[in-house]
């Protein structure tokens, strides 16, 4: 301190010499240890948790950046596409006399599109942002469940309508159940990492590698779902029957947007080494 110098300008400079010592922010090696759901004991973390802005900010952050819109809206245009063809070709409507097997690619493409957001809604979250990680995380579980829901009813149908012809007899079949069940692991192991602080893995040390499984398998899952579909969408003999070329290539064209989208995003930071 200076001789001399006033109170206000020793407080001014004292203020400016503590905001030098803050803590610096996590690097991305940092962030690849640290389980999915922030703790909410953390000394790091208000107290309150207020919702409204956590979910502002995870919207602002995870939807609606650039490459999120154009991943969104390529998942949109696929349903679209899926949803006018089916209900072009196929008697009925929704809730109203539709062929049991039209629900198969209006449940199927609905996936993609709910998946999409499952993804990207977990992309760019940060342990330096623990509200915004935690909403997405909370969207994530309650998107995912959705996901279960309609890829598992969209298999089943399928496989009770090929009864008792015989199932596996198509790539897309074979892929598709493989897929079912994949993501069903995917969901527990995601699930198992982070309740009750990853106890079932053997703790949270060991919780926080395995998450990072989880992440990197929903990546390989992810890509291999949009060929499937695209199997589905061009290859299938329903498909070939009643959709145009100029509808296959639209397909290629919004399933190939979901994937290149969603991969500009990817952190390879937070994958397993």
């Amino acid at each position: 301190m200076e001789r001399g110098e006033p109170l206000d300008d020793q407080r001014r400079r004292g203020r400016r010499s503590q905001g030098q010592r803050r803590r610096p922010m996590p690097s991305s090696h940092d962030e690849a240890s640290q389980p999915l759901l922030p703790s909410s004991s953390s000394p790091d973390q208000p107290q309150a948790d207020d919702t409204s802005s956590s979910m502002v900010a995870y919207k602002r952050h995870a939807l609606l950046s650039p490459p999120a819109l154009l991943a969104q809206a390529s998942s949109l245009v696929f349903l679209v596409l899926v949803w006018t063809l089916v209900f072009e070709k196929l008697p009925g409507s929704l809730f109203n006399g539709l062929p049991l097997f039209g629900y198969h690619p209006l449940l199927q493409s609905l996936t993609l599109l709910l998946l999409a957001q499952s993804v990207l809604g977990l992309q760019p979250t940060s342990q330096a942002r623990p509200q915004e990680k935690r909403a997405a995380f909370q969207v994530h579980q309650l998107v995912n469940i959705l996901v279960l829901v309609a890829i598992t009813v969209g298999s089943a149908i399928m496989f009770y309508l090929h009864h008792p012809a015989g199932h596996w007899q198509s790539w897309h079949g074979v892929l598709g159940a493989a897929l079912t069940v994949w993501l069903w692991l995917q969901a527990v192991l995601g699930a198992a990492s982070v309740w009750g602080g990853g106890k079932a893995l053997g703790g949270e040390a060991k919780a926080k590698g395995w998450w990072k499984w989880h992440r990197l398998s929903g990546y390989v899952l992810l890509p291999l779902f949009i060929f499937n579909l695209f199997l589905g969408a061009t290859q299938t003999t329903w498909a070939q029957g009643n959709a145009s070329q100029a509808h296959h290539v639209a397909v290629g064209v919004a399933l190939v947007g979901v994937a290149v989208f969603g991969a500009v995003r990817v952190q390879a930071g937070k994958l397993p080494k």
